[in-house]
């Protein structure tokens, strides 16, 4: 298993987030935009697996944008938002906008271009909010039809 982690701080003031976008948009797919870049603050550490990576996020207030190429590229996953402090409004071209919070989770699918803005509702001004997130193949969702041993699963009515 590889474990990237990738901080804000690492990057020189002047290049900060030019230099912090590049590197998240390839592994996650999507272009960040902090609120005030003289303060921005990110770290992010991502654990990549065959079709799986699980991370974990804490960041300023920003907005994240999954454009329709990067959609394109992102292939047939599914990422899980869980918010644990702070707060974030997402939503998916054509959707509703969801707002975040802690003690709910997200089903965001990455073929489909949208946006999320990080800590917009629920934090505490100046401080960043924390999200675990995995994102795993779409197909690993389906639900069988039968048991384990085979039998049809079947309406309890």
């Amino acid at each position: 298993m590889t474990i990237l982690s990738i901080r804000s701080g690492d990057f020189d003031v002047a290049d900060r987030v030019e230099a912090f976008r590049n590197v998240v948009s390839t592994m996650t797919r999507v272009d960040v935009t902090p609120d005030d870049p003289r303060t921005f603050h990110s770290e992010t550490s991502i654990a990549i697996l065959t079709d799986l990576m699980i991370g974990h996020g804490s960041h300023s207030a920003s907005t994240a944008v999954r454009t329709t190429a990067h959609a394109v590229d992102a292939g047939d996953n599914v990422m899980f938002h869980i918010p644990l402090s702070g707060g974030c409004s997402i939503a998916q071209t054509g959707g509703e906008t969801a707002e975040l919070r802690p003690g709910l989770i997200y089903a965001d699918p990455s073929g489909v271009a949208g946006r999320c803005s990080m800590n917009i509702s629920g934090s505490k001004a100046g401080k960043p909010g924390s999200k675990p997130w995995t994102s795993c193949k779409r197909p690993w969702m389906l639900i069988s039809s039968t048991t384990a041993n085979g039998a049809p699963i079947r309406d309890a009515a």
